[in-house]
């Protein structure tokens, strides 16, 4: 069974391919066809992480209830070419591989869905977040991390779970600490409506952060972006629609990837009028919409996570 997708990337969407087989007690997971390894950006994955990556979904997929040990990882084999993107020959920069590897799991989900569809989740969102640092006037420096998740996928059972980040362990801290911790004001968290998939079972939605710098300060400060699922929205299974892509707005325009990968996603907040607002994409839907129950429907417009729409 296999499967092909593609990520957003620096210079353009990159190819993701994987075959999987089982022969017998053991399954091979092959990723030939995959994009090259890329010259800038980190993107690239060694295969000890291509490895994990896979391992860990398939665990997800297949053995939710056993605990992990080391049989339940055995049998399992990965063929990917050296040089690939997830495969990549030293000394090729991987210290963004996350941006590639967060993709492996949908990407296997993909192929496994054609055989357990019951088993698996369509594409989340994955996360984009704010890293804000400066300056300050007496010279030190700061910085500091808010993550933004996107929707999960829906699956067999039931709608994707609103803002989380999957397959990352990554946990976040409140709005409050992260004001505290850089010179910068949340004015808005919430989700965005409409932002996940239409299926049987809907994805979950994306949330909507706006910050802007805090009035009172007097240093530099800048805020550094680098979103997923901006140009590739996430993938529906069995049928589902794909959930919004990821969006970037500063000032009340739309930055396109081309303006955030020319200025390596870095945001001057020079004045305290500037905001900068990040919409993470919703996560893909699982099945047909037309399946999608008309309870369920009926409680999307009431809760208004669709708004003036058929699903």
């Amino acid at each position: 069974y296999s499967c092909a997708l593609t990520f957003d990337e620096l210079d353009g969407p990159l190819p993701l391919q994987v075959a999987i087989q089982v022969h017998g007690d053991e399954i091979t997971v092959d990723y030939s066809g995959c994009a090259p390894q890329h010259p800038r950006g980190g993107i690239n994955c060694t295969l000890t992480y291509t490895l994990a990556h896979s391992a860990y979904s398939l665990k997800c997929a297949l053995l939710p209830d056993v605990p992990s040990n080391s049989g339940c990882y055995k049998p399992i084999h990965v063929i990917a070419p050296e040089g690939s993107v997830v495969n990549c020959k030293s000394p090729a920069s991987v210290t963004n591989r996350t941006r590639t590897g967060w993709y492996l799991a949908p990407l296997i989900f993909g192929a496994l869905s054609q055989v357990v569809p019951n088993q698996v989740m369509a594409s989340g969102g994955l996360m984009t977040g704010y890293k804000v640092y400066g300056i300050a006037q007496d010279e030190s420096t700061f910085n500091a991390w808010l993550f933004n998740a996107g929707g999960l996928g829906g699956n067999a059972h039931g709608d994707g779970a609103s803002s989380t980040i999957f397959p990352s362990s990554a946990s976040n801290v409140p709005t409050e600490l992260f004001e505290v911790a850089v010179p910068v004001l949340v004015h808005e968290k919430e989700l965005v409506a409409n932002s996940g998939g239409a299926g049987k079972h809907r994805g979950g939605l994306g949330q909507r952060v706006t910050i802007s710098r805090l009035p009172s300060y007097a240093g530099s400060l800048f805020v550094m972006l680098w979103p997923h699922r901006q140009v590739v929205p996430p993938e529906g299974l069995v049928g589902g629609e794909p959930g919004k892509r990821t969006r970037i707005i500063w000032n009340g325009k739309e930055l396109s990837r081309e303006e955030i990968t020319s200025s390596t996603g870095v945001i001057h907040l020079d004045d305290a009028r500037e905001i900068v607002t990040i919409e993470t994409a919703g996560g893909g839907g699982f099945g047909a919409p037309s399946e999608r129950a008309r309870e369920l429907r009926e409680r999307d417009a009431r809760d208004e996570l669709v708004i003036g729409a058929s699903n």
